[in-house]
Formats: C-alpha cells, sequence, structure tokens
C-alpha cells in the first residue's frame, strides 16, 4: 500500500537541461545534476536535501521533526553542511548545527523498474564524520541507489541527562528519520520503498546494529549490512552519561555540579541553558575518555528499551519488532585494533618516558592505568555493574598468556570493540531458523601497508568498495600514505562491491561468488559458523576467533553463572 501511495504521489520527472533534473516527491520538487563517476560513467546526483526540520533552538537536544511540504524547488545540486564536529579529518565539509540533510545517487531516474536502495550511515565514534562519501562507482556499476545521511554527533547527537528533559540517542533518531525519509519519497527516483538496505561501518555499523533492535525502526528497512560495529560494541555503549552531563553542564555555568537524579526541573533548567550557548562552542570540548567516547547511545526505554545485550538475549523481543523479518550481512577486518593501538602505546610512551619520575613512580601509573583499564573494560563488555575478581583475573591471564603485559590491552579492547559483540549478533540472527546472515571476514593484506598497520586495518575496507581514497582513509589511521590501488587492489574492489551489490539487489551475497565458489557461501549458523575468508582468492571457513570466542562464550559465561547463582538473595530469609 505504501509504494502504491509513493508512486501516486510522484509526477514524472522532468529534464530541464543537459545537466541537471527535477523530480517531485511527495515532499516537494527537487534539482539533481549530472555527475561523473570515477569510472567515467554519469549518474545523477541530489545532495543537501533536508528531511527534517533544523534541530536549532528548541530542538536542539529533541527528537527531529518531520518537514511538511516544501512549496519550491529544492536545490540539490551542492552538498548540504555537516553536523557540528572536532575539525574534519577526513574532508574539508563545512559544519552547522542545521545539518540534517541526506544525498540521494541513481544512474537514471526510471519509475516503471524500480531499483534497489542503499541507505548508507557513517562511522566516526559518533564524534565526527558526513555523509560526503563517494558512491560513484558502486552506483554506476551496479545500478543501485545510494542514500548516504548526516546525523547529529557528539554532545548534540547524544547528551543526556538520563531523564525526560534529555534521554538523549538524537543522532539515532535522526537515522530513524532519514530512513523514513526514504520510505516514502525514493520512489520519486525510481526507487523501492519496500526493498531497503542500510549499511555503515564502525560507529555506522554499530548503527545499523542498534536501529535493527529498535522498535521504532520496524518494518522500515528489509536487509542490514553492518561492517566492524554491532550494537554492543563498547565505542556504542555511554558511560556514566549523567555525570558527564553535569561536567559538561558545570564547564559552561548552566549547572553548580550537582547530582540531578530524579530531579527533573535540574535537568531542564541545564537544558534550557545549554540552549543558549553558541554550537560552535561545543566543538571544543574532549568527548574521549579512554578508548571511547563520553558522547554515544544509550539504552532510553523508548528507542533503545534496555541494553544492547539485553536485548539480544531476547529471542520473543526481537520476534515482536521484526529483528527476524530481515536479512544481514555481517564484516569484520583482519586488523581491528589500529584504532586502539595509538592510545594504549601513547599512555605507555607518556608513562614510561617521563623523565621527572623515577622508575618505582612509573611502575605505579603503569598499573594504576592496567587495573583501570581491565576492570572498566571487562565489565563493560560484560554489563556487570561488579566485577568479580576471580573473572577479572581469568581474563587478564589469558590474554597476557598469549601476548605480553604490554599488549595484552589493545587485544582485549579490540575483542570488546569490535569481535565479541559481532558475534553476539551473529549468534541471536541463528537462534532463528528462517533468518539469514552472511559473515564476511576481510582478510587481505595490501601491498601499501607496512608494519603494525599491515592487513586491513580499521576503515580501510571503505576504499575497497565506495570511491572513498586510501590516502585519505590513511590520515585519518596515521598510516603510511599508499599509492594506488594496484591490480590486485583492484580486483578486490570489484569482488566486494559485487557482493555488496549482490546482497542488496538479491539478499544473498553468495551470487557475486559463482564463479570461484561452486558450492557457495553458507549462512551463518551456530554449529558450524562458516564464513568467507575475503581477499583476492576467498573460500569458506569455519569457526572464526574460535580461541577467543570459547574465552567469552563459554569459560567466563559459565563462571559468571555461578557468580550469580551463589550470590545470596538478601530478600530470602532462608538464603
Amino acid at each position: 500500500m505504501l509504494a502504491v501511495l509513493c508512486y501516486v504521489l510522484v509526477v514524472l520527472s522532468t529534464l530541464v537541461d543537459s545537466a541537471t533534473l527535477i523530480v517531485d516527491t511527495p515532499l516537494g520538487k527537487i534539482r539533481g545534476m549530472e555527475v561523473t563517476a570515477n569510472n567515467s560513467k554519469t549518474y545523477w546526483s541530489f545532495r543537501g536535501i533536508p528531511y527534517a526540520k533544523p534541530p536549532l533552538g528548541k530542538l536542539r537536544f529533541a527528537k527531529p521533526v518531520a518537514l511538511t511540504y516544501q512549496d519550491k524547488i529544492i536545490d540539490g545540486t551542492a552538498p548540504g553542511k555537516s553536523c557540528i564536529q572536532a575539525p574534519m579529518i577526513l574532508s574539508k565539509d563545512v559544519t552547522s548545527e542545521d545539518c540534517l540533510f541526506l544525498n540521494v545517487y541513481t544512474k537514471h531516474v526510471d519509475l516503471n523498474n524500480p531499483k534497489k536502495v542503499l541507505v548508507w550511515i557513517h562511522g566516526g565514534a559518533f564524534l565526527f564524520g558526513s555523509s560526503s562519501i563517494d558512491a560513484g562507482t558502486f552506483v554506476t556499476d551496479h545500478d543501485v541507489i545510494v542514500v548516504t545521511l548526516n546525523y547529529r554527533l557528539g554532545l548534540l547527537g547524544f547528551f543526556s541527562t538520563e531523564d525526560n528533559a534529555s534521554p538523549g540517542n538524537y543522532g539515532l533518531w535522526d537515522q530513524a528519520m532519514a530512513i523514513k525519509w526514504v520510505k516514502y519519497n525514493i520512489g520519486a527516483f525510481g526507487g523501492d520503498p519496500d526493498d531497503i538496505t542500510i549499511s555503515g561501518e564502525s560507529a555506522g555499523g554499530g548503527s545499523v546494529s542498534l536501529l535493527s533492535l529498535s522498535p521504532v525502526t520496524k518494518g522500515l528497512f528489509t536487509k542490514a549490512y553492518s561492517q566492524s560495529g554491532a550494537a554492543n560494541s563498547l565505542f556504542a555503549k555511554y558511560s556514566n552519561p549523567r555525570s558527564a552531563a553535569l561536567e559538561i553542564a558545570k564547564s559552561f555555568n548552566c549547572s553548580d555540579g550537582h547530582e540531578i537524579k530524579g530531579n527533573t526541573t535540574s535537568s531542564k533548567l541545564i537544558i534550557d541553558c545549554l540552549r543558549t550557548i553558541p554550537a560552535d562552542a561545543f566543538v571544543h570540548l574532549n568527548l574521549f575518555e579512554g578508548f571511547r567516547a563520553k558522547m554515544t547511545p544509550r539504552a532510553d526505554g523508548e528507542f533503545l528499551p534496555r541494553t544492547p545485550l539485553s536485548l539480544i538475549k531476547d529471542t520473543y523481543y526481537l520476534e515482536q519488532i521484526g529483528f527476524y523479518n530481515r536479512t544481514y550481512l555481517v564484516g569484520l577486518n583482519n586488523n581491528e585494533k589500529t584504532t586502539i593501538e595509538p592510545f594504549h602505546y601513547g599512555t605507555l610512551q607518556a608513562i614510561f618516558e617521563n623523565v621527572t619520575l623515577n622508575d618505582s613512580q612509573k611502575e605505579k601509573l603503569w598499573q594504576d592505568y592496567q587495573q583501570k583499564t581491565y576492570s572498566t573494560v571487562i565489565s563493560d563488555g560484560l554489563e556487570l555493574e561488579t566485577l568479580p575478581n576471580h573473572i577479572l583475573q581469568t581474563v587478564v591471564d589469558w590474554y597476557e598468556d598469549r601476548n605480553t603485559i604490554y599488549t595484552a590491552i589493545p587485544e582485549i579492547v579490540t575483542d570488546l570493540q569490535f569481535y565479541i559483540p559481532t558475534f553476539q549478533v551473529l549468534n541471536a540472527i541463528a537462534r532463528s531458523k528462517t533468518t539469514d546472515a552472511w559473515l564476511l571476514y576481510f582478510n587481505y593484506y595490501p601491498h601499501y601497508m607496512r608494519g603494525d598497520a599491515r592487513g586491513m586495518v580499521h576503515a580501510l575496507d571503505l576504499s575497497y568498495w565506495l570511491d572513498t581514497p586510501a590516502d585519505e582513509l590513511q590520515k585519518m589511521l596515521s598510516s603510511k600514505t599508499p599509492t594506488n590501488f594496484d591490480a590486485r587492489d583492484k580486483r578486490v574492489k570489484a569482488r566486494l562491491a559485487a557482493i555488496v551489490a549482490s546482497f542488496v539487489n538479491n539478499g544473498h551475497p553468495s551470487l557475486a561468488l559463482r564463479d570461484i565458489i561452486p558450492t557457495g557461501w553458507p549462512t551463518y549458523d551456530l554449529l558450524h559458523a562458516q564464513y568467507l575468508d575475503f581477499n583476492e582468492s576467498p573460500t569458506v571457513q569455519t569457526h572464526l576467533m574460535r580461541e577467543q570466542r570459547e574465552l567469552w562464550e563459554k569459560t567466563v559465561a559459565s563462571l559468571i553463572a555461578r557468580s550469580q547463582h551463589n550470590t545470596p538473595n538478601h530478600s530470602d530469609p532462608c538464603s
């Protein structure tokens, strides 16, 4: 019915001249322009399309508000501004608080043959990034409509007082609003509103996973491709939002720093005050704490009724929200820890190269850092308010036995940021006998990567199916600037793009591998845990990271179960 409504409202596109095109959507006319992709093919680009009212004034720290019909032609020939953030790393985009824009890219507009749609959500730790990624080659080679979007970031996207004054998750609400916009308007661009795939990498992958777990998004999309991020990744969990809110409010003289729990009036006064602060002032805040950002998604009772790990374990809940009515593609890289190591080794350097400290002082600082990191990361990963010492020691011993005391921390953090949360989500999907999921492990070693940065480092996968230049990504990753892709890189890129396109177009990524894996790339299941070992010569393997998974899924889970079973119930007089 929705598809019929979209098409009834669509007026045939009007060709203005050889370089521009106007489409008439349910929300108004939009002008786009013809551009040329890296492969020299042309496509239509509609950029800077507003999908919600500007989140200014009273709409700061509030859910996005849908736009009504625009009785004017929206100029989609120039990009919209990116959301307020620290100085941009990947581009020179202009930032603004008025940033809720999206872009639509399509090879051609044909209302008679609807194309499949992919909605891309950028990463950046929920602190930075934008919709300005280049999808030209993917769009023209595979005839998929790609939509990219901005969403509020950092303080403006996730500030929370943990009550009704400011529940948080505004960036996630933005993403859901953008997908709704696509659902109701993509028909005007020749897209299929009933078959939308959402995709993202890092925080974008975490967002895809969170959107899949939310009751708010039921029925909005049919497929999900998450890369290097899951709903229960450490970077997707807001740690101590209330204390962070008080700290920030105090820095702007919007609070005296006293506890605000249960006092909604105090929270509203803080929010009213912060709404008067110029948005540019928030750019200079340090929103990192240890290995992750302070301002991230949280269980707010509405967008996320409970913590992601709790929701993942609840099969009945997953059935009710339509989680099992979708198809999933999940990706991991073979060197995700490049996002973790700079902070860790920077900390070690700051400790041991400090000439003002003697050896015992350095050792104490190292021990304090080690103890705090282990206890915080492991308890957060397990979602335990109190971490029993025997569980902590079991995990630490396991990692230190397989690494050195100086490399164990980045290994644990990487596993809890990326690998273990991904398998927890996959396990939840695999509990259903009717829901398909595929796991892709990007196990490739580009010729231009050397030293600790060898392999498919975090985020480099974007250059292997989209047109984001690898050297731009390397600036962000603090690695050596690579040369241009060689023939091997180009073959890998073409293969990965075909896999993603096959998933979007057919719901079955293995169709792109029929020439080299005739028996097929099987879906992931609990018994065999099969996955695609992806490189220049992809193969199907089983039980990726079996040792780490057995530690967390069996040994630690068993210790937690016994610990909880043995904890006295003080409400029971017989305990």
